[in-house]
């Protein structure tokens, strides 16, 4: 008897067309990001999306094409959520590393795309809080050059600039907006499955309504969003 393996069901999408839409559907935050916190953000967003690729290609030995260095657009996904989850004022370096670790420690260390069990931004973020914590935790201002607390430090109540995004925290953290028409983008090409973010952004609110805080201070403020 002739046993075959899978896969056995075919469909029209691929890795890089998946990825694309990731990255399509990152662009708001990319542009809340970059007009609330200037230059820096935008700075800080190439030097980690750079850093992922070249790491990639360079640890996998890919040809040196467009193709080849490129790849099936993952690693410029990772590299650009890395540096939306960092602060617009860290040092340049910053991005450069937690890409590099990201990648190289966190992706390619369990074997690649599909095989890593943690996320590779978010594993990248916690190396970095843990090993250069004060590059971490200084935030920057919108429209501002100075950098001031958060909305989990300043402020317990509801706001409206938290769902515009203008308030202190990571490049692509605080606009809540912007995360939102990504999303929106994903449930219409049919990347996700509405019940995960609901579900996990009703868990909040309802946690948050039994600990007696604003259920929607609570999922508006901080990194629920840009985790």
């Amino acid at each position: 008897m002739q046993i075959k393996t899978g896969p056995f069901l075919r469909s029209p999408l691929t890795i890089e067309r998946i990825m694309g839409d990731v990255l399509i559907a990152l662009m708001p935050a990319v542009v809340a990001g970059v007009v609330f916190f200037g230059w820096r953000a935008l700075v800080v967003l190439v030097l980690s999306t750079l850093s992922a690729i070249l790491t990639e290609a360079t640890l996998t030995r890919a040809p040196l094409t467009r193709q080849g260095i490129l790849g099936d657009g993952s690693a410029a996904v990772t590299g650009l959520l890395v540096g939306l989850i960092l602060p617009s004022t860290t040092a340049w370096w910053i991005p450069i590393v937690g890409s590099f670790l990201a990648i190289a420690l966190v992706k390619l260390a369990f074997g690649g795309l599909g095989y890593n069990i943690f996320n590779p931004a978010l594993g990248a973020r916690a190396i970095l809080l843990l090993a250069f914590t004060s590059q971490m935790v200084k935030f920057a201002v919108p429209f501002d050059v100075i950098t001031g607390a958060t909305p989990l430090l300043s402020t317990r109540n509801f706001s409206w600039s938290l769902v515009w995004g203008n308030v202190g925290g990571s490049i692509g953290e605080t606009s809540v907006l912007a995360i939102l028409l990504g999303a929106f983008y994903l449930f219409y090409k049919g990347h996700i499955n509405w019940r995960i973010p609901v579900g996990y952004i009703g868990s909040a609110f309802v946690l948050a309504l039994i600990w007696g805080l604003d259920p929607w201070y609570t999922i508006m403020a901080g990194l629920l969003y840009g985790d």
